[in-house]
């Protein structure tokens, strides 16, 4: 489990990254974060 949070949060950060324009992606990574 812990692992595939990780990669969900390397896969959203560097998705984030890719796209810092897009709002909805900054909140997820935010909500992940908030989460873990």
């Amino acid at each position: 489990m812990r692992d595939r949070r990780l990669w969900r949060f390397m896969a959203c950060e560097k998705m984030w990254k890719g796209t810092m324009w897009m709002g909805i992606t900054s909140f997820c990574c935010l909500l992940s974060r908030l989460c873990q």
